[in-house]
């Protein structure tokens, strides 16, 4: 137990907690509300960890956990020193004041002990979901090889497992990294990646108090009792799954999005880290993102040029950050996505 708990807070230190220090002034500067700025970098640190994993294990596999550690933080601390000197601007939480009113310190009291007791309830209930079974046995062995290969024939003979993925793999190798940190703790914990459905839960609910405030403060209680009164929604929050990952990052492509209308900033927004990470996680993610990238084209206030130059960053972004696995499973794997696509 004792073992388990420690994997559990060194992986939400080094996966969450860290990494969003490291971009939280990024973040910060493109959507200009401190609140939206912490919960967004906390919900992006775990799977932008995920994005650079990917990538290592593709173009540098058989390192130590230590040192894919290791370059993933030089990265967010090379972007983070990159960006201070550009926009001179002071990286320190500290400076920047948060102040809550009543109800929001009611509401962010709730959603802590809300996420406290998800950690009791993912710890106590064991899992039963057939697809997170796959997406943990798909992360255990890149954790063990060491090594993404993207191949037409996926067979693995240690285990007599032969892989098809319609989706993206930045859900299972979130489970990669508590697979390396089992493996340097020794200890065979699945927690802290259960946990991670409740984890997006508070923040999902974080953003759509955030976004329905923005718009009148009078619905906040009505509009959450209309939220939580969904069975999906609660059936989904109580699942050990992805699907609150996937419902967070869409809410938060909606509200950066209507931030980017109103007020784009093409030289570092975060839109396209965002879009990808959404196109990462599940092949609808993909979709929406296209979706979305086409309807920003139509509703930028700017020249057709203009247009095309801000959102083309936003492309390059998008695909380097996760849609660049659908286009290497088309190009060298079994192109399965495009055969769901177009029956062939």
């Amino acid at each position: 137990m004792i073992n388990e708990l420690l994997n559990l807070l060194l992986l939400y230190l080094l996966m969450a907690l860290l990494p969003a220090y490291f971009i939280f002034n990024w973040i910060n500067h493109q959507t200009e509300n401190i609140k939206a700025s912490v919960v967004l970098s906390l919900g992006i640190a775990p799977l932008l960890m995920s994005s650079l994993l990917y990538i290592m294990l593709l173009f540098l596999p058989g390192q130590s956990t230590v040192i894919y550690l290791l370059i993933a933080f030089s990265v967010l601390i090379g972007h983070m020193i990159f960006f201070r000197k550009k926009f001179n601007i002071a990286f320190a939480a500290s400076k920047y004041p948060i102040t809550f009113d009543k109800t929001e310190k009611i509401l962010a009291s709730l959603l802590l002990v809300f996420f406290v007791c998800t950690l009791a309830y993912s710890h106590w209930r064991p899992l039963s979901e057939h697809d997170t079974f796959e997406y943990m046995f798909l992360g255990k062995q890149l954790a063990l090889e060491k090594q993404l290969i993207i191949s037409k024939y996926r067979y693995n003979e240690a285990s007599g497992s032969y892989f098809i993925g319609l989706h993206g793999l930045l859900y299972p190798i979130l489970f990669t990294w508590q697979s390396m940190f089992n493996q340097l703790m020794h200890t065979d914990s699945e927690w802290w990646f259960k946990s991670l459905s409740g984890y997006y839960s508070m923040l999902f609910l974080s953003v759509f108090i955030l976004y329905l405030k923005s718009i009148n403060p009078k619905w906040l209680v009505l509009g959450l009792c209309m939220l939580l009164s969904s069975f999906a929604l609660v059936f989904s929050i109580l699942q050990f799954h992805l699907e609150m990952i996937r419902m967070f990052l869409f809410l938060a492509v909606v509200y950066m999005s209507i931030t980017f209308i109103e007020s784009p900033r093409n030289q570092i927004n975060i839109l396209g880290i965002l879009l990808g990470l959404q196109a990462g996680v599940h092949f609808i993610g993909l979709v929406i993102s296209i979706i979305s990238l086409g309807l920003l084209f139509f509703f930028l206030q700017q020249t057709y040029a203009m247009r095309f130059k801000m959102l083309m960053k936003q492309c390059i972004i998008f695909i380097l950050f996760g849609s660049i696995h659908y286009i290497l499973e088309y190009f060298m794997g079994d192109g399965y996505w495009w055969q769901k696509i177009t029956g062939n």
